[in-house]
């Protein structure tokens, strides 16, 4: 599993264009899905979050603002 950023890191990634638009494209996905994805992060389970998410961060769009994120920070390495 990839180490995930500090919350420091990931405050400050959340601030840029791009972190915002990744905020408002999870704001599409099923409530659910973003309560369990934010539930496994809290519990320090990344790589489950990351599954929960996979619908999100496997579009164009999704690859395309994780790349612009700083690349590896929760996408899927494929």
């Amino acid at each position: 599993m990839q180490n995930m950023p500090d919350m420091s890191e990931m405050l400050r990634l959340a601030r840029t264009p791009e972190g915002k638009r990744f905020l408002s494209m999870l704001q599409t996905v099923d409530p659910s899905v973003l309560n369990a994805a934010s539930e496994q992060m809290k519990q320090g389970n990344f790589e489950a979050a990351r599954t929960a998410l996979s619908a999100v961060l496997n579009t164009p769009e999704g690859k395309s603002l994780l790349n612009s994120l700083g690349g590896n920070h929760g996408g899927t390495g494929r």
